[in-house]
């Protein structure tokens, strides 16, 4: 396996994060990086969020509730 396959798991809290809100940037206000999107855990919860692939900071959350 090489770098590029490498794979990252978040495990986390069933609740979304109070400091995580639904709506948020799209370009890293500290990186200047595009935001990524990804599904999961991270954030806390279960949905779809969106981070900074840089600084790995998490921009914002929506919860799946089903």
């Amino acid at each position: 396996m090489d770098d590029d396959d490498t794979v990252h798991i978040h495990i986390d809290s069933s609740e979304q994060h109070k400091d995580v809100p639904e709506t948020g940037p799209d370009v890293c206000p500290d990186c200047k990086c595009e935001a990524e999107t990804g599904f999961g855990l991270f954030g806390g919860g279960y949905g779809v969020y969106a981070y900074c692939p840089k600084c790995g900071t998490i921009f914002h959350k929506t919860q799946v509730h089903e």
